[in-house]
């Protein structure tokens, strides 16, 4: 799994940066924007703890506590970033699109906690599996069962980004 810096707010304006390994607390000043404040933190998180090891330019996603960076050059890096586009509940699929014009889906697995991604045609239809290995998923913005499970899902696979 490519390394990635999730950021929270904590109490008291402080933003809390971390990759699994290392945790910074970073306390943005007053005029920054939530998103301008978190990305501040992501970058003095790989200043200090990456040194060298990674650019500055990130892929940005919500999550439900705050924000995910996934540095774009960071060595080994190779991920798929998904933008949420649509839900279809009486399908039960989310639909992403990914850098270009691809559609993909979100639908249930055999798996009963899990889902599985397919490659969509243009009419919105599943085509073919996709890995999901190295996939980065912004959070679904409906208010459907589906979109609830996929959100858990997401954050349960820690695969969130867009």
């Amino acid at each position: 799994m490519p390394k990635s810096i999730q950021t929270h707010r904590m109490t008291r304006g402080q933003i809390v940066a971390r990759d699994g390994d290392n945790r910074l607390n970073f306390r943005p000043p007053m005029e920054m924007t939530t998103e301008e404040a978190h990305a501040a933190a992501a970058r003095k998180f790989a200043a200090t703890f990456w040194k060298g090891r990674a650019g500055h330019t990130f892929a940005v996603g919500s999550t439900i506590e705050g924000f995910v960076f996934v540095p774009l050059q960071y060595p080994g890096n190779t991920f798929k970033i998904f933008k949420y586009h649509s839900t279809d509940p009486d399908r039960c699929r989310v639909y992403y699109r990914s850098s270009g014009s691809a559609v993909y889906c979100l639908q249930y697995s055999a798996d009963p906690q899990g889902f599985d991604l397919f490659s969509c045609t243009a009419e919105g239809e599943p085509s073919h599996p996709f890995p999901l290995a190295n996939c980065y998923f912004e959070i679904p913005r409906g208010d459907a069962p589906i979109d609830n499970e996929v959100i858990q899902f997401i954050n349960q696979e820690k695969i969130e980004c867009s």
